[in-house]
């Protein structure tokens, strides 16, 4: 009778050992996952559609639509009292010199591009104009 109960007492003290080992391992899983949730916020910032994230879709895609060779640079535009091309003529840079627009963006806040397979990613529009005095653009597509 004794052996039955030290081998019931050794399965509880480790299935409790276990217990808490599932219980460590899932504390950590959970602190990454914060991690992660808080890298992201750094990154998408408050307001996401001028985080840095859009920021680097809006440069890219301003790179890849630029015609020709030359400086390119993606410029916010916070609100609708200034066009893209008097944004981008008043900018300039020591290299690039005096900019000029050549196209305007959208980047869309919200996307589900983290969800993974089969689901939409980022949404940007392409207005193919510089000369919007609407809330449309949120970046500008400047270059020399």
């Amino acid at each position: 009778m004794q052996g039955y109960f030290l081998g019931l007492i050794l399965f509880v003290v480790s299935w409790s050992a276990s217990a808490q080992s599932a219980n460590k391992i899932a504390a950590v899983q959970q602190a990454q996952i914060q991690k992660m949730n808080q890298d992201y916020q750094r990154l998408a910032g408050p307001d996401q559609s001028n985080s840095v994230l859009h920021q680097i879709q809006a440069q890219a895609t301003c790179t890849a639509i630029r015609p020709g060779g030359g400086w390119v640079f993606a410029i916010t535009r916070t609100d609708g009292t200034k066009t893209c091309d008097q944004l981008c003529s008043q900018q300039t840079e020591g290299q690039a010199g005096r900019l000029s627009c050549f196209n305007a963006l959208h980047v869309y806040a919200g996307n589900n591009a983290a969800a993974g397979g089969q689901t939409l990613g980022f949404k940007t529009y392409r207005y193919n104009s510089c000369l919007n005095l609407d809330f449309g653009p949120n970046y500008c597509c400047c270059g020399n």
